[in-house]
């Protein structure tokens, strides 16, 4: 229960602080409904108006209907002359809700040469009622080729759902007005070591219907 009431406290003193320094909407974030597939397995749908957004996910898997997970999100972005910061909460969990993860995450990305690329760092502290605590995160890269092109790296140990591991990411972004296409090679990490016959190609897709 104490682990539990920390995490709760974690996660308001994340958001409540990040809104405190800055007031602005992200320059990464989209207005719109936007729609899409995220890591070959994860439907997802998207609002998103005036720096806040909403989201909904559901997996897509060879399981019961039961044993499918849905994870709710929402928050605020943000935006300065030299980071753009977004924050939300989240909740997840089986259909049958025998368990459940509730957390936050705090995504910082360097803007100063957004022309060019940036570089981002996630935390995402968490909470799973059968895992209990664990703190989740990531470093990754991004270098603009052109204007819909991108090359991006991204390590650590963000969990999808639920258990969270070490995991390296390499591939692109390509983007042609309101549709994104992410494929990237996801490489495994366990106990500091490379498994690339684990590794997978995964491709997230998304298209945003932006307001008029």
């Amino acid at each position: 229960m104490k682990r539990l009431f920390s995490s709760i406290v974690l996660i308001v003193i994340s958001c409540v602080s990040a809104k405190a320094q800055l007031i602005s909407p992200t320059t990464l974030y989209k207005e719109g409904i936007s729609l899409g597939l995220e890591k070959n397995k994860i439907l997802f749908l998207e609002y998103a108006k005036n720096g806040f957004s909403g989201r909904v996910k559901q997996t897509l898997t060879a399981d019961k209907a039961k044993y499918q997970y849905f994870r709710i999100e929402g928050g605020y972005d943000f935006h300065t002359e030299f980071v753009d910061l977004s924050c939300d909460v989240f909740y997840s969990s089986e259909w049958h809700l025998e368990s459940f993860t509730i957390g936050s995450q705090v995504t910082l990305i360097s803007s100063i040469y957004d022309k060019y690329g940036n570089i981002a760092v996630r935390y995402v502290p968490y909470y799973d009622r059968d895992l209990k605590f664990h703190n989740g995160w990531s470093v990754s890269g991004k270098v603009n080729l052109t204007k819909s092109i991108s090359l991006v790296a991204e390590y650590g140990n963000v969990p999808d759902f639920r258990i969270a591991y070490n995991r390296l990411y390499l591939g692109a972004i390509f983007t042609v007005k309101n549709l994104s296409v992410y494929p990237v090679l996801e490489i495994p990490l366990y106990e500091n070591e490379i498994h690339l016959s684990h590794s997978q190609m995964v491709v997230s897709i998304c298209y945003t219907f932006g307001f008029k």
